[in-house]
């Protein structure tokens, strides 16, 4: 199925009952093979499709929302920070550590934000668990509590999740039908977060605008960070080798100092 919460649909979703869901992608727009540049332009897109919309990025503290609210603020895009305060038992703002850092980063920039109260005691009673898990095929009890916070920031207004970051797979191209758009130096492809797709279809089902999957959102950043990845792992490569030869090149030369001793 092709999801309509990406940029012109570049997405397509498939699985089967054997593997994780899994992704294939269209061809990109352009060439830009920066990841910041890619990641930019991708928030800028975002914000002209959620034109006179309440936006409200999901800032937990951690790196894949930092990055959105980042992208957001430096281009003077509108939008909320949407920020969870846990509460579990007797202890209040259990994630106080993490969000404090969203928090600063608002506080530091002016930028607004909310604070959305979650009590795991109550979304993880056996009944409510139950009845959400059921109703959406949950099999985790993760999935609940970004199930309850998914619903409250979609009350208020257009949600965006930092998911979609690419987990890569490469298969031989003689194991799978390969066409021009699916070949990127071997035959790659994204698998799929089941936490990303089943919040997916939260949005699907209820018509929300909105995505889980900033860091996929257009071509552009899924092949950017393949382009770095690989070139990355080459450099890795190519350093060890230079490693190894300076090694033996030393190993070698004490070793000739001994025979001269």
């Amino acid at each position: 199925m092709i999801f309509e919460y990406t940029y012109k649909n570049h997405l397509q979703i498939y699985s089967d009952h054997n593997s994780f869901p899994h992704c294939k992608y269209t061809q990109p727009i352009t060439d830009i093979l920066d990841i910041k540049e890619a990641t930019y332009r991708g928030a800028k897109l975002l914000a002209e499709n959620l034109k006179n919309e309440n936006v409200y990025i999901c800032f937990s503290g951690g790196s894949d929302s930092y990055v959105i609210a980042k992208c957001f603020f430096e281009q003077d895009l509108p939008f909320t920070a949407a920020i969870a305060k846990i509460n579990y038992k007797s202890h209040s703002f259990i994630n106080e550590r993490e969000a404090s850092l969203a928090l600063s980063f608002c506080t530091d920039n002016n930028i607004s934000y909310e604070l959305f109260e979650i009590n795991l005691d109550e979304i993880w009673q056996r009944e409510y668990l139950l009845k959400v898990a059921t109703e959406n095929n949950f099999h985790e009890a993760e999935y609940v509590y970004f199930h309850h916070l998914l619903s409250l920031v979609s009350a208020k207004g257009c949600p965006i999740f930092g998911g979609g970051d690419p987990v890569i797979e490469f298969y031989r191209k003689n194991t799978v039908k390969v066409n021009e758009y699916e070949s990127f130096y071997a035959l790659v492809y994204h698998r799929v977060r089941s936490i990303d797709l089943f919040l997916h279809r939260f949005l699907e089902k209820n018509n929300i605008k909105g995505t889980t999957w900033f860091h996929s959102y257009t071509p552009e950043q899924i092949f950017s960070f393949l382009y770095y990845y690989c070139n990355a792992k080459l450099q890795c490569i190519v350093n060890f080798l230079i490693y190894l030869i300076v090694v033996n090149i030393q190993d070698l030369s004490f070793y000739m100092s001994i025979i001269r001793i």
